[in-house]
């Protein structure tokens, strides 16, 4: 099993999953996105989110911002005007 791989997924692995439509192999990196946008869609109000993933000993802290890509859709629309305009 991968390193990143949550515990509970590899839990899941070895009892019998219930529902067909769920992804028994993601990774956390994955698995943590989706909570992600879960709490986004959940709370309208919450503007960033940090999770803190412990991973053999080691913590990463992930940092998701909603207003990310709407900033990035403004660059993209900038990048495309030119000067004469």
């Amino acid at each position: 099993m991968d390193a990143l791989e949550s515990a509970t997924k590899k839990i899941q692995d070895k009892t019998l999953d219930t529902d067909a439509d769920a992804d028994v192999n993601l990774d956390v990196t994955v698995q943590t996105g989706l909570y992600a946008t879960e709490m986004f869609a959940a709370n309208l109000e919450l503007n960033y989110l940090l999770h803190i993933v412990v991973v053999n000993n080691v913590p990463w802290i992930w940092y998701y911002d909603q207003q990310l890509p709407q900033f990035m859709v403004l660059l993209y629309a900038l990048q495309r005007i030119g000067l004469h305009d």
